[in-house]
């Protein structure tokens, strides 16, 4: 992240930026203080020779302190991350036994279409009333219901 000039940032220097990091970082705004800390270093990266010692220490201060933000702010978005990766893990595992239910009556409904379909399919007395358009219906019923149930069936395992 890369903010532009007009924003004034880069004229506050390496430790006020990462002091600036630090406070959103305390106030819970981790994804802008990971920002200011990126800007921050980046602008210690193009400092260039030619300040004081306390100038090169100040934002040798700002360099440890960014460094510091951005990990911090890195654990506590894992941390974050877990937590909602468990919740949705609990989620799931509560809701287990009702998808499985549902998949079980999905295979044993589509089960009963497929054999109905192939016994309409069976009946000579049937196709022979019915004309080619309407068998072709029948087929692609029986080839929807047949891929109803292997979806179903690969659900329950």
């Amino acid at each position: 992240f890369s903010a532009p000039s007009s924003l004034g940032f880069t004229c506050l220097g390496t430790e006020n930026l990462s002091k600036m990091a630090m406070s959103f970082f305390k106030s819970d705004a981790i994804v802008v203080a990971q920002r200011v800390a990126h800007m921050a270093l980046e602008e210690a990266a193009a400092a260039v020779g030619g300040e004081s010692e306390k100038e090169a220490s100040a934002r040798q201060r700002g360099v440890s302190l960014s460094r510091n933000v951005l990990a911090m702010a890195a654990d506590q978005l894992a941390q974050q991350g877990w937590a909602e990766t468990l919740a949705l893990n609990e989620q799931l595992v509560r809701s287990l036994p009702d998808i499985l239910s549902a998949a079980r009556n999905v295979k044993e409904s589509a089960m009963d279409a497929a054999g109905a379909v192939d016994a309409q399919l069976g009946d000579v007395d049937l196709l022979s009333r019915v004309g080619e358009d309407e068998r072709r219906k029948l087929e692609a019923k029986r080839a929807q219901s047949t891929a109803l149930l292997e979806r179903a069936t690969e659900l329950i395992r």
